[in-house]
């Protein structure tokens, strides 16, 4: 195991990475990635990276690999692109186990409430008020996604659905809650002309490799 993975490590560039590949081609674990003279043995968003020595590195990730869970592996060299699409194969069937289990959980919480507050107006985690238009999942948590408009481009904002979100709509007075909504004139004018565009360009931006996924509609 030692003298393949000193192998593949000669070939990483920043183009490509070493996974651990199950039989199946649809799941790994632990990748390893370089940068520069630096090394990520990525287990999830959390990973940190930094300098190893070579032979230090060969043993950490072999040692990584003996502890794992039996199963039929390869060690392969993959682009980054087929490792973010693999990592999507994964969060999306981890969407539906949750979404179809039979017990309450997580997803469906998170669920429940964007289809009660989805395309309004809340206090986010860091107390700002903000457009939310969805949810999400990486591999390492489930995120609100909101929706603003910065130096005339789109842009979105992640909370961890962790914390929380304060609702306005229902909560405050119409008025005070309108007062919130007029003032964001490019999001309602885009929202109430341009809804299925818009859409459109958020599915985009979450088919993209590497991004995470959305478990919710979207919501304008």
């Amino acid at each position: 195991m030692k003298e393949k993975i000193r192998e593949l490590i000669s070939q990483l560039d920043d183009t490509n990475c070493i996974i651990y590949l199950e039989k199946d081609e649809k799941h790994f674990v632990p990748a390893l990635f370089k940068y520069g003279n630096k090394y990520q043995i990525y287990w999830n968003c959390m990973s940190q990276y930094r300098e190893y020595d070579l032979e230090d590195l060969i043993e950490e990730y072999d040692r990584l690999l003996k502890i794992l869970k039996e199963g039929v592996y390869e060690l392969k060299l993959v682009s980054r692109d087929e490792f973010n699409s693999l990592g999507r194969v994964f969060i999306k069937e981890d969407i539906e186990e949750q979404r179809n289990s039979k017990e309450d959980n997580n997803l469906k919480s998170i669920s429940r409430k964007l289809e009660k507050y989805g395309g309004t107006y809340v206090i986010s985690g860091s107390k700002k008020v903000k457009f939310l238009i969805a949810a999400c999942s990486s591999d390492e948590d489930y995120y609100y996604v909101y929706l603003s408009i910065k130096n005339g481009e789109w842009h979105f904002d992640y909370d961890t659905c962790v914390g929380c979100f304060i609702p306005l709509k229902g909560v405050i007075p119409d008025e005070h809650y309108h007062y919130h909504a007029v003032t964001d004139l490019i999001l309602d004018k885009a929202r109430t002309e341009y809804k299925e565009d818009l859409i459109e360009y958020i599915q985009e931006h979450f088919d993209k490799p590497g991004s995470d996924v959305l478990f919710t509609p979207i919501y304008i």
